[in-house]
């Protein structure tokens, strides 16, 4: 089974972040996934918990937020062999949109009722 933590910044974007965590975390374990989710409380607490990951070997931390969730989550994660998910939730999303990734992408997650 493969271990994964999913932080997402309660503060991000303009669509509350829980309605693309649940879709998220349902799909990874339909995959055989086991998901632990935590909300971010500063920059820092998402590198801490990057950090954390890397130490206990998981094999991918996701991050649902904005260009600095995920330079945070990035910094917590150098050198180690987790692997980094982006799932932007951000307001703006540069560093997303530069690398090909879409809001309209992560709007698929979004239950039916909430279209």
């Amino acid at each position: 089974m493969r271990c994964a933590l999913l932080v997402y910044n309660p503060k991000a974007g303009k669509i509350p972040p829980e309605l693309l965590t649940s879709g998220v975390v349902h799909t990874l374990q339909d995959f055989g996934s086991e998901v632990a989710i935590e909300a971010s409380r500063s920059g820092e607490h998402i590198t801490r918990l990057a950090r954390q990951a890397a130490q206990a070997g998981l094999d991918a931390l996701f991050i649902v937020g904005g260009d600095g969730s995920v330079g945070k989550a990035a910094s917590g994660l150098m050198g180690s062999r987790t692997a980094l998910g982006v799932l932007p939730g951000g307001t703006a999303n540069v560093w997303a949109l530069e690398i090909g990734l879409h809001r309209s992408r992560c709007e698929c997650w979004r239950p039916n009722e909430q279209r």
